[in-house]
Parts: C-alpha cells; structure tokens; sequence
C-alpha cells in the first residue's frame, strides 16, 4: 500500500532567493530543526 503525505506553503521570495537558501548547505542547522551539526 502507497502513503503520501502531500503539503504545500506560499514563500514570498523570488525563486533565485529559495535557491539560494535551499543550496546553502553550510546553513542549514540555522534554519532546519532535522539537521544536527
């Protein structure tokens, strides 16, 4: 049996700014609670 769990959010920023964050690798822990330095 296949699960989904589908969700989606409204970013007000430009797309080259969430790439930017999104590909800022080193930045991560500042910004995402599942990432553990």
């Amino acid at each position: 049996m296949n699960k989904q769990i589908k969700t989606e959010i409204v970013i007000n920023a430009s797309k080259e700014k969430v790439w930017a964050i999104l590909t800022n690798f080193s930045q991560y822990p500042q910004w995402n609670p599942f990432i553990v330095s």
